[in-house]
């Protein structure tokens, strides 16, 4: 009998703040990157694989909430011999 497993969005949210490089003060750009380690894989995995990439700009003194959004079957799977996704239970850090 197959087990039926009902999967979620996980999300997630951090507050960044532009206070200028230490030389200078002004508006910036910055790369903001979501990174997944699974430290329990059965196959091992890249330590804080990039799930995620983009840029946002910032003005100076300001602070701006990112929200991510995180996809079990896409983000957490792993591709298996015969090209299938698992998942495995666990635990992921962010």
């Amino acid at each position: 009998m197959k087990k039926s497993i009902i999967l979620a969005l996980v999300t997630f949210s951090s507050l960044f703040s532009s206070l200028g490089d230490g030389l200078r003060f002004r508006d910036a750009t910055l790369p903001i990157k979501e990174r997944i380690d699974d430290p329990e894989a059965r196959i091992t995995q890249p330590i804080k694989l990039l799930k995620h990439f983009e840029k946002t700009e910032l003005k100076l003194g300001k602070n701006q909430r990112i929200i991510f959004e995180i996809d079990p079957e896409k983000d957490l799977s792993i591709p298996g011999c015969e090209g299938e996704r698992i998942l495995e239970s666990g635990v992921f850090i962010l």
